[in-house]
C-alpha cells in the first residue's frame, strides 16, 4: 500500500509539473527580439442610410476595408 501510495503521489508532483513547463517555453516562444506580441480586436463601424423613407444600416471593418453585412433596416 505505502509503494502505491508513494507512486501516486509521484505521478500527481509530475503532472503539476508539465503545465509550468509548457507556459514557460511558451512565452518565449511569443517574446523575440525584444517585442512583445499583441492581439488586437478588429475595428468595425456602422454606417447609415436613408432609403426612401427606410432608415437602413451596414457594417464596415476598417480593419481589413470591407463590408461586413448587407443593408439591414433599423427598426425604432
Amino acid at each position: 500500500m505505502k509503494k502505491i501510495l508513494s507512486i501516486l503521489l509521484a505521478v500527481m508532483m509530475f503532472c503539476s509539473i508539465i503545465p509550468v513547463a509548457y507556459a514557460d517555453s511558451y512565452e518565449s516562444i511569443a517574446i523575440q527580439d525584444g517585442e512583445e506580441i499583441e492581439t488586437r480586436a478588429e475595428q468595425t463601424g456602422w454606417y447609415y442610410r436613408d432609403n426612401n423613407g427606410v432608415l437602413e444600416k451596414r457594417l464596415w471593418s476598417y480593419t481589413y476595408g470591407k463590408w461586413l453585412t448587407d443593408w439591414i433596416p433599423v427598426w425604432d
